[in-house]
C-alpha cells in the first residue's frame, strides 16, 4: 500500500531494492534509498556527516536502519 515504508522509500530518486528474501513468514528487502536517515539523539547543531545507511525493511513496513561503521569495505 502507498501508506507503507517500502513504497515511501521508493518514491525517492535513485533508490532501489538492493536484495529480496522471503519465506512462509516474511518478506525482506534491503534498500539503498536518501530516505534512509536514522540518528537518535543526535542534536540538530550537528554538521558532520552522517554514515552510509541502508534500510532494512520487512513486509514493507517497518524499517531499520544498517549504518556502515568506519573500516568497513
Amino acid at each position: 500500500t502507498p501508506y507503507k515504508s517500502l513504497f515511501t522509500l521508493l518514491r525517492y530518486p535513485n533508490s532501489r531494492i538492493i536484495e529480496r528474501q522471503e519465506n512462509s513468514f516474511a518478506r525482506l528487502e534491503v534498500v539503498e534509498s536518501e530516505g534512509v536517515k536514522y540518528a537518535p539523539g543526535l542534536s540538530l547543531n550537528f554538521s558532520g556527516e552522517i554514515p552510509e545507511q541502508l534500510g532494512l525493511v520487512t513486509d514493507g513496513d517497518g524499517l531499520s536502519a544498517i549504518t556502515r561503521l568506519e573500516g568497513e569495505g
